[in-house]
């Protein structure tokens, strides 16, 4: 086994697993109260503080914080639609439409950035695509037609948007320095969020007031989800290979699924009773997971 590929698995996998740590904190925190909004600022902020040791490579990079910029608006777009297909459907509708974005980074990929992508790699993209559906649909409700369209146009924009952020980080990470776009772009993640905060503690301060409980596992939550956010970010720049990065990356559901299973109960999360068409399809999932990274690893 090529222990150069298996360097460029960790990072996604790795993300990927924090991630859903992340998300089963953070499910908690809304349990108690707290606001999907409010995971959003923090984790930008928290994303912002992490990246303070990079302050060092700043510096008069006027193209530099250009694209960082760039990057940075794409994302936070991206994020508002993620945000607001939720709102306007429900997870059960993001998950499946967010499992697309490894097509999207390819497709993206092989044109503004020039990777050459081998067949197992457009396989492994397919395929973790059709089972991130599988894992979603396991968890499908019965919303309305309309607001399924709506949540997954709304979805379908966020998942453009963060695989686009996502190629332009490698194409434009080499060639501008990759610590001063690291430094940029991870810095300039917290001036939406500071907005954010502004904006909240003027017009809706009592959103603010939190039990401790719900403070606790919103911060850590949030701050992980900063972390992995960060590692991406890292490799990608890096690295490259953003398509093999967000293929591993979407482990992330078996990671959940094995966080639920593991710890979910002493986190106060308890699922539902699981119907017999609804593990099958978690397996049938979970299985094209597993044949999407032997494919990768295979070629």
């Amino acid at each position: 086994m090529n222990s150069a590929l298996l360097l460029k698995l960790l990072p996604g996998l790795c993300a990927g697993g924090v991630y859903a740590l992340s998300a089963l904190l953070l499910k908690r925190a809304f349990n108690e109260g707290a606001r999907p909004g409010q995971s959003l600022m923090f984790s930008n902020l928290m994303m912002a503080a992490l990246a303070l040791p990079f302050c060092v490579y700043l510096g008069p990079h006027p193209h530099c914080w250009l694209a960082a910029g760039c990057v940075v608006a794409i994302t936070f777009v991206g994020q508002i639609a993620g945000f607001w297909g939720i709102r306007l459907g429900s997870v059960s509708v993001m998950t499946p439409m967010l499992g697309l974005k490894p097509l999207i980074v390819a497709f993206l990929a092989s044109f503004l950035a020039h990777e050459a992508l081998t067949w197992n790699i457009w396989a492994a993209a397919a395929l973790t695509t059709c089972a991130l559906v599988f894992l979603g649909a396991s968890e499908r409700n019965n919303s309305s037609q309309t607001a399924f369209i709506q949540a997954a146009g709304a979805a379908l924009a966020c998942c453009a948007c963060f695989a686009l952020a996502d190629v332009l980080i490698e194409r434009w990470a080499p060639q501008l320095g990759v610590l001063p776009f690291i430094a940029y772009t991870t810095l300039f993640m917290g001036l939406p969020a500071l907005v954010m905060l502004a904006f909240q503690s003027v017009q809706e301060s009592k959103q603010l007031r939190l039990s401790p409980v719900a403070w606790k596992f919103l911060l850590w939550g949030c701050g992980l989800t900063a972390l992995q956010t960060l590692i991406l970010v890292i490799f990608i720049a890096y690295i490259g290979e953003a398509t093999l990065i967000n293929i591993t990356y979407n482990t992330r559901g078996l990671w959940s699924l094995a966080l639920i299973a593991l710890i979910g109960r002493y986190m106060g999360i308890y699922e539902h009773k699981i119907s017999k068409k609804a593990l099958t399809q978690r397996l049938v999932g979970a299985g094209g997971l597993f044949a999407a990274i032997v494919l990768v690893l295979g070629g």
